[in-house]
């Protein structure tokens, strides 16, 4: 291969990587708490109006939850503390949900079990964010932080 060929080469692998996000230990008390309490405060809030309003609108957003799950679990280098913030938010949204679901009128537009709900929240985002950390070795990465 020639001298010519090797910058392009490299510059085409730096195009395609993807940059991981900072770690979550390395950010502030504030925002780990926002991360991990006010954020899944919200997210729960919007899933309970969406439990009454339309189904598609419930099953979207919880498509969305996944989605976030996964990629905050990007923020971790093990899967254990990945799997421990999932779990206390995952609990702490469907607690949320469970709790405006009671004081909202009207009826469900999906089967939702108040009692069960906040279990399958528990170990399904606990599984997501430790997913995330599977994912993250996975990526080559360009990040600063790049373990």
């Amino acid at each position: 291969m020639s001298e010519t060929q090797e910058p392009k080469i490299q510059a085409a692998r730096d195009e395609h990587s993807v940059r991981t996000p900072p770690l979550f230990a390395g950010r502030s008390r504030a925002r780990q708490s926002v991360a991990v309490i006010v954020i899944p405060i919200l997210f729960g809030v919007v899933a309970a109006f969406m439990l009454k309003w339309a189904e598609p609108a419930w099953w979207t957003w919880q498509g969305l939850g996944i989605l976030g799950a996964t990629i905050a679990g990007l923020e971790h280098l093990r899967w254990w503390s990945a799997a421990l913030r999932g779990a206390v938010a995952g609990l702490v949204a469907a607690l949320t949900v469970v709790g405006i679901h009671t004081f909202l009128p009207g009826k469900d537009m999906t089967d939702f079990d108040p009692v069960a709900f906040p279990i399958y929240a528990f170990i399904a985002s606990a599984g997501l964010h430790a997913l995330g950390t599977v994912l993250r070795r996975r990526t080559p990465a360009t990040g600063v932080d790049a373990a």
